[in-house]
């Protein structure tokens, strides 16, 4: 029940951000690009979510499961943030 809960409060909170999207770009403003980013990334745990059982369903085999490395995810999501944090403080500072 409460991931439910959550789910609702993140498609509730990326609506959100979508619609202060829709009037960034209707005023203008450059503020619309990061409310875009914010409700695309609300949105994909709720869209794993509902995908996940479909792929499920295809790959229900009762054989050996792989190994996924880890250290591959954990580099890419390390090489964003630092991709981020480069961006914002060169917007900040220069």
């Amino acid at each position: 029940m409460g991931t439910w809960l959550l789910f609702i409060a993140m498609i509730g909170a990326a609506g959100f951000s979508l619609y202060m999207t829709a009037l960034g770009w209707r005023e203008g403003e450059n503020s619309a690009w990061f409310f875009l980013a914010v409700g695309v990334f609300l949105l994909i745990p709720v869209t794993a979510r509902l995908v996940s059982p479909a792929a499920e369903k295809i790959h229900s085999s009762p054989g050996q499961r792989g190994f996924v490395p880890h250290w591959f995810i954990m580099g890419a999501a390390i090489t964003l943030g630092l991709c981020i944090l480069v961006t914002m403080l060169f917007r900040l500072f220069l």
